[in-house]
């Protein structure tokens, strides 16, 4: 456990410059200055929590089933989508938190293999678009799920400044199906959640199931 900002058991101390930790198999935790480095160093299985906002791009690896507790933080990309899960990863979200991306073209989360929503809101905050026909050179989708996804909790919003009219606020399935080159299905179960936003709010495409 963490007490003052000192693990009881093995006495590590959690600094200002912590972002993330991670409580290993023995119950101690690591500590880490990039969620990034949390990540690549968790164990399949474990938890990885955010202990303070952070701007970074971070990428789930295949092979590997992650949860990640946002804590209460903000994540947002630097110029990438904000959280890439590859073919055969597996990354469960939970916790209060947003997720955030503010780059054209890039979005919160791109799921290439599976990721259940447990919590956590997702958003594009500089989203800019005015109308289906003008991106206002900042859009895309909230979520671009290409795997398969459950979002059972959250609330999901499309941007703080305004609900976007050009991109849509999830996209299931491909745009262009002659790009699925394994042509499996994206598939997205909805559970809970509230959705508000974007040209079309829910777009399932091309070897999209929901």
């Amino acid at each position: 456990t963490i007490v003052g900002g000192k693990c009881t058991v093995c006495g590590a101390e959690q600094t200002d410059a912590v972002v993330a930790s991670v409580k290993k198999s023995d119950g101690t935790y690591a500590y880490y200055s990039t969620l990034a480095e949390a990540i690549n160093a968790a164990a399949d299985g474990a938890t990885v929590t955010l202990v303070k906002n952070a701007e970074e791009d971070i990428t789930v690896s295949g092979g590997k089933a992650l949860a990640i507790d946002l804590n209460g933080m903000k994540l947002t990309n630097k110029s990438g989508d904000t959280i890439v899960v590859e073919i055969g990863a597996t990354l469960t979200v939970t916790g209060s938190g947003t997720v955030d991306n503010v780059t054209h073209g890039k979005a919160a989360i791109y799921n290439n293999g599976t990721v259940i929503l447990n919590g956590g809101s997702y958003t594009r905050s500089a989203e800019a678009s005015t109308s289906d026909k003008n991106s206002g050179n900042n859009s895309y989708y909230v979520i671009e799920n290409q795997g398969t996804m459950t979002i059972a909790d959250g609330t999901f919003k499309f941007s703080d400044a305004n609900t976007g009219l050009f991109s849509s606020l999830i996209h299931n399935g491909w745009y262009d199906g002659s790009k699925n080159t394994n042509k499996v299905e994206s598939v997205l179960n909805i559970s809970g959640g509230s959705f508000t936003g974007g040209g079309i709010t829910l777009k399932n495409d091309d070897y999209g199931s929901v």
